[in-house]
């Protein structure tokens, strides 16, 4: 009997055999599918099926590239996206592709059983050529999305798929724990909130919109003012938090005792607006000054305000971090095109540069964001991977910080900022964290990862402090400052 079972067994493969082979050879391909490998095999009809590579399909079949390096592909090549399954929702969600030569001003096609949309220009993200970012509503429906990558030219990735279900988001915020780290360790820090804008800070809504429609600013329902996309910011004494946002092109500001937020939007004098805020320091003469990449320039203003001046023109490239230290007289700018930190005095003179182009200590390439406190001015390094530590006349001190896939690496480093017992907090923007480091830049705790829920992140700039040992990150992507307490400890 087994004899007989193996005849008919070898009849009917060499029948599927003399099938495939009775007209031109038909050519297989493999391809990627959410991380894993497939065979493609043309059908005879239209169409083409496909067969998820298993242990049963012939070893020798599989080409030995894709075989030892299965993810290692010539061209343009997307690999997965995460999550692989987005919770259903109206709400703007974060999705990263991960891939490879991924390349400046691609477009990323999003298609879903009803249609398909492009995605261009600010909403990408392109972090390097293995990564890049988009936000997307999915709406509330189980459905299976395709996501494809698309270069300037017009020449397409592979397509992958993610998943939409419709788990309960609001329980499945619940899980999360609202003091880090979760318990039973002691908590270290405490979720305080977070600004959005007018929705949850001030104002009321009837009358925005009433105030609104009488000079002629809107039709209709008003929607609320919020921030778009926050990149730095300061808090001041009292609590009132300022936030540079470069969508908005203003410093929004948030006044516990205001009706609401308010934009400082000018830059100077008659139209003059800013075009690309990225941070805000509290000045000399209680000014506060704010650095404008685009513009080029420190903008002057007062506390209301009301623009005072620039200084800069002529000087700075791309500033970006700007700090102020009052016992020193000096104004510290990171000027990222520039690749060094330029120092003003309080009548707003260039005194000194510190720092050129390079990777050996004490040089930069492209500083971005600045820190300065208990006489040490601290500076992301972001191309380098790094935080570089000074004396305030500019001299070396030590630095901590490399590329690397580890938790307490800085592929990307931005924001930075310290704390009442010197710990050392800086923004990783590229895996979405808030690291956490000793005085001597030893990881003590990361926080984060990418999302939209308590303790996550999406493509995080800035972080500062206040008086109170109160974190604050600005969530770019997710359009938000969220506020952490430090509780203290060891």
């Amino acid at each position: 009997m087994n004899r007989i079972n193996h005849i008919i067994w070898s009849i009917f493969i060499i029948g599927i055999f003399l099938t495939g082979c009775s007209s031109a050879p038909q050519k297989r391909e493999f391809k990627l599918h959410n991380s894993e490998l497939y065979v493609v095999w043309p059908a005879i009809t239209q169409g083409e099926t496909q067969k998820k590579v298993e242990s049963s399909l012939d070893d020798r079949a599989i080409p030995k590239d894709l075989k030892k390096h299965p993810l290692k592909l010539d061209g343009l090549y997307i690999k997965h996206v995460t999550p692989a399954r987005v919770i259903g929702s109206w709400r703007r969600q974060p999705l990263i592709i991960h891939g490879q030569n991924i390349i400046p001003n691609s477009t990323v096609e999003l298609c879903w059983p009803k249609k398909c949309i492009t995605l261009s220009d600010e909403r990408v993200e392109i972090e390097d050529d293995t990564r890049l970012k988009i936000s997307i509503t999915t709406g509330i429906q189980e459905e299976q999305w395709q996501v494809t990558v698309i270069e300037p030219d017009g020449k397409r990735s592979n397509t992958l798929f993610f998943d939409v279900d419709t788990t309960d988001t609001q329980a499945a915020s619940q899980k999360i724990e609202s003091v880090v780290p979760a318990q039973p360790e002691v908590p270290r820090y405490r979720f305080v909130g977070e600004i959005h804008g007018e929705s949850n800070y001030g104002i009321k809504q009837e009358e925005r919109s009433f105030f609104a429609k009488l000079v002629g600013l809107m039709t209709g329902e008003a929607k609320p003012l919020t921030l778009q996309r926050p990149q730095s910011g300061y808090t001041d004494g009292v609590g009132t938090v300022y936030v540079t946002d470069i969508s908005r092109q203003a410093v929004v500001v948030f006044n516990p005792k205001a009706n609401g937020p308010l934009f400082w939007e000018y830059a100077g004098s008659g139209e003059s607006r800013f075009q690309a805020p990225v941070a805000i320091t509290p000045g000399p003469n209680n000014e506060f000054l704010v650095t404008d990449a685009d513009l080029a320039v420190i903008v002057r203003l007062d506390q209301k305000g009301k623009p005072l001046g620039q200084f800069g023109k002529g000087k700075l490239t791309r500033p970006t971090g700007i700090v102020y230290s009052a016992q020193q007289g000096l104004i510290y700018v990171a000027d990222t095109q520039d690749h060094n930190i330029k120092v003003f005095d309080e009548s707003y003179s260039l005194v000194k540069t510190i720092g050129v182009r390079g990777e050996a200590p004490g040089q930069f390439n492209y500083p971005t964001h600045i820190h300065f406190r208990d006489h040490k001015l601290y500076v992301i390094d972001t191309m380098n991977s790094r935080v570089q530590i000074f004396d305030p006349d500019g001299n070396y001190l030590h630095s901590f910080g490399k590329r690397g896939i580890n938790k307490g690496d800085l592929p990307r480093p931005k924001g930075i900022t310290t704390d009442g017992d010197g710990n050392i907090y800086v923004i990783e923007s590229y895996y979405d964290h808030l690291l956490i480091y000793n005085k001597e830049g030893q990881l003590l705790l990361p926080i984060g990862g990418t999302g939209k829920g308590t303790g996550q992140f999406f493509l995080p700039a800035g972080v500062w402090s206040d008086h109170l040992d109160r974190i604050y990150i600005a969530d770019m992507f997710n359009g938000r400052v969220v506020i952490l307490q430090f509780l203290g400890g060891e």
